[in-house]
C-alpha cells in the first residue's frame, strides 16, 4: 500500500472536522491512524499551521548520503 502525503492544508482540514465530528470519526473517515492524528494536533497546537508542514525532505538526505 503506498504511503499516502498530506499538505498542511488537507491536515488542517482534517483537524477542523474532528472538532465537529469527533476525532474517531474524523480517522476512520480520512482512513489514518489515531496516533498520526494526535501528533498533527500536538504540533498544530505548538507550531501553528507551519507544524503541519512535512518535516522529512528527500533532497537533504540524499545529500547526506553523497560522499
Amino acid at each position: 500500500m503506498k504511503k499516502r502525503e498530506f499538505s498542511p492544508q488537507e491536515k488542517l482540514g482534517i483537524l477542523s472536522y474532528a472538532q465537529e465530528h469527533g476525532n474517531l470519526e474524523a480517522c476512520r473517515n480520512f482512513g489514518i491512524a489515531q496516533s498520526l492524528f494526535y501528533r498533527w494536533r500536538s504540533r498544530y497546537e505548538i507550531e501553528g499551521l507551519a507544524g503541519l508542514g512535512n518535516k522529512y525532505h528527500k533532497a537533504e538526505t540524499a545529500q547526506l548520503k553523497s560522499p
